[in-house]
């Protein structure tokens, strides 16, 4: 098995070398809801409290917080902020950036991409009750974007153009696996995809994510499944839909439905339903007009979002 190696970080995502790369963006939190068929979203408040990079939200599934990065310092750390409370606490601090917080499969964790100081970037979890963190996937050194499947990880390998993956961390136990060959990279890789991967549902273990165009000047791109049925073999690929215009970022709310701002306006899209995106809210005359990055929580019933300040990231 070839030791991956990282040729280059990414841009304004995951490895920053001065501040002046870094973008400024905030987080918005609001109250989503459907009344009479009409998408309804109030409530809107800044959970970021420091301006500089403030991104990747994730809500965790109990829907009582919200993990995110935040860049401080020179310094990307995790930070959590407890809805109800209205509180945010750090959650890492440590001399290395920590990136795309997520909840692992047991519950008792928090996974991090974490880039090291010879700039590879690893998967580790940090202990939710505290503790030292500890390496998932160890000779793994190029993960850019990832999402749990189970036991197994869906992983976006840098250089770009990133290829999607999947990495068994349950070959010889969950944890501290040593040897590249403890787990497997699939092979058949799907070469172009975006930095969005989510898992589609419990009961076929799907993945959908943003296939990318190998012409640059193609605007729209496509939102892809790969299944558990089919052994994850991109042969097997099925299509979604199209994304909007030069957008990759998506969310997965209840109900198959996907979510995708562009231009300052929400879209919706309803996997086995819908034939296009249907504009749900307008948010042009808000101070979160120019948003990009989304997550929705397990309810359905709140939504983040990610606005940016002068170029989209």
């Amino acid at each position: 098995m070839r030791n991956l190696l990282i040729l280059f970080a990414l841009c304004n995502i995951l490895s920053f070398k001065s501040f002046a790369q870094v973008p400024t963006t905030d987080i918005y939190l609001m109250d989503m809801k459907v009344k009479h068929g009409k998408y309804i979203f109030e409530n809107a408040q800044k959970i970021s409290d420091f301006k500089g990079y403030n991104n990747q939200p994730y809500f965790t599934p109990d829907g009582k917080s919200i993990y995110y990065v935040s860049y401080r310092n020179k310094q990307s750390d995790i930070y959590k902020y407890d809805i109800k409370a209205n509180q945010t606490t750090q959650f890492t601090n440590t001399p290395e950036d920590e990136y795309s917080p997520k909840l692992t499969p047991d519950g008792k964790y928090i996974s991090v991409v974490r880039v090291m100081k010879d700039s590879s970037q690893q998967l580790w979890e940090f202990p939710l009750d505290g503790g030292n963190p500890s390496i998932i996937l160890r000779n793994a050194d190029s993960i850019g974007y990832y999402c749990w499947i189970d036991k197994r990880v869906a992983i976006a390998n840098i250089p770009e153009p990133m290829k999607l993956e999947i990495a068994d961390t349950a070959r010889r136990g969950y944890k501290h696996v040593k040897k590249l060959d403890d787990y497997e990279l699939d092979a058949r890789q799907v070469k172009n995809i975006g930095r969005t991967i989510q898992k589609l549902d419990d009961k076929s273990n799907s993945i959908i994510f943003v296939l990318k165009s190998p012409d640059k000047k193609d605007s729209m791109y496509l939102i892809c499944k790969l299944s558990e049925n089919s052994d994850y073999s991109a042969d097997k690929m099925e299509r979604i839909t199209q994304t909007l215009p030069h957008c990759e970022d998506f969310a997965l709310g209840p109900k198959s439905n996907l979510y995708m701002g562009c231009k300052g306006k929400l879209y919706k899209f309803r996997i086995g339903y819908d034939l296009d995106w249907t504009e749900i809210a307008d948010f042009t005359n808000t101070p979160y007009k120019s948003f990009y990055r989304l997550a929705i929580n397990a309810k359905g019933d709140k939504i983040c979002v990610v606005s940016y300040e002068g170029k989209k990231p």
